[in-house]
């Protein structure tokens, strides 16, 4: 959803990017997947309303989704990755709207929050909706960093969530890696 968006200034890309998240959930069905994920947006220009082009978007998408049994898992993004709906309270104030939690869950990123400014542990504690997938992540799409309070993060949420992944762009050895899988299995 990086080229076609719900807040793509562009009507004819918020279709394209409709179209293609409604394809994503019927390949999703047919494979067993349970979830996929969307964002709001991504780039540097935004639609003049975005919130509200944001929750029709979501609405016009929810009926399919729900008929296939694929929940669509919303991701707050950074004003470093999204021109709008770029602070965690604009996707948390989004799902409310939407008032489907049977079909829409959150992703929360902890490099998106850190980047946003925000206290991922602040944000995991207080989310109201459901968080389906925690995405542990460093600063500026870093791995997260050794110390980081993973099991702290984790913890402050109100039920674990279904996936638990770490996500960066950075290489790191496999020594960190199994040192990372190991400090969550331990959790």
């Amino acid at each position: 959803m990086h080229e076609a968006h719900p807040l793509h200034p562009d009507p004819e890309r918020r279709r394209a990017g409709e179209r293609h998240l409604v394809d994503t959930i019927e390949r999703a069905a047919e494979l067993g997947v349970p979830r996929v994920i969307a964002a709001c947006g991504f780039g540097e220009a935004a639609c003049a309303e975005p919130f509200e082009s944001c929750r029709a978007f979501f609405e016009r998408v929810a009926p399919r989704a729900r008929e296939r049994g694929v929940r669509v898992l919303i991701e707050p993004l950074s004003p470093r990755r999204s021109p709008a709906m770029d602070q965690p309270e604009d996707v948390e104030r989004l799902l409310s709207a939407l008032a489907a939690p049977d079909v829409f869950g959150t992703v929360l990123d902890t490099g998106h929050l850190l980047d946003g400014g925000h206290d991922p542990e602040r944000i995991l504690r207080g989310w109201p909706h459901r968080v389906d997938e925690v995405q542990l992540r460093g600063a500026r799409s870093e791995p997260p960093p050794p110390g980081a309070p993973l099991g702290r993060w984790l913890a402050c949420l109100r039920e674990p969530p279904e996936v638990v992944c770490i996500e960066h762009r950075a290489p790191i050895t496999v020594a960190r890696v199994e040192e990372l899988v190991a400090e969550l299995r331990a959790l």
